[in-house]
């Protein structure tokens, strides 16, 4: 597979990012899905999220996210399939269990899809874990916590900027680095607390 660039997000921590366009050859849609499938029977987990154009009330999704760590996919919707997702992925999204955080927009979003996956929030793990932080539900705490610190800054504004156009840099960094961060974060607190 083709990858448009590694990041290194926390230290000692790696991930390949890769666009994906709805508009690529079946060869690319199955290497992603097997990839996913096969991932997905050894872990068990996979990282979700979705951005669409901020402040539009009924927005369609325009990038789905997915990180299984070693590798994170963002998945640009373009035209017309803004409102139908390709079939290899809406399987991915049905079959598989995710984690994510703050996802509740997310989920009511892809019901219209008539896609309902199976996502764990990252926030009802976090009850059940004993950390000496004043706010544990903050990322970025979190980060600092486990990891000493993180190599990007979210960027508010990225997040509200126009996903359904070409994707620029940033918000290629701010989407692989949003639904990495989370998967790396699930991975430390599921094995240090035996969730």
């Amino acid at each position: 597979m083709n990858f448009k660039f590694k990041a290194k997000f926390i230290r000692n921590w790696e991930t390949k990012v890769r666009v994906v366009k709805n508009n690529i050859n079946k060869k690319i849609k199955l290497e992603i899905k097997r990839y996913l499938l096969k991932h997905y029977k050894k872990v068990l987990i996979i990282e979700f999220d979705a951005e669409w154009k901020y402040n539009v009330k009924n927005a369609w999704i325009s990038v789905i996210q997915l990180s299984t760590g070693r590798y994170t996919f963002i998945f640009k919707l373009q035209g017309r399939y803004r409102t139908w997702i390709p079939n290899y992925l809406k399987f991915i999204l049905n079959t598989c269990r995710f984690v994510g955080k703050g996802i509740d927009q997310d989920l009511k979003k892809l019901s219209r899809y008539n896609i309902y996956p199976n996502i764990i929030e990252l926030h009802d793990l976090l009850y059940m874990v004993d950390i000496p932080l004043k706010n544990k539900y903050n990322v970025n705490n979190l980060i600092e916590y486990y990891f000493g610190s993180s190599n990007v800054e979210k960027n508010k504004e990225i997040a509200k900027s126009d996903w359904t156009q070409k994707l620029n840099k940033d918000q290629i960094i701010y989407a692989s680095y949003d639904v990495y961060v989370i998967y790396c974060l699930y991975s430390v607190i599921s094995r240090s607390n035996l969730i």
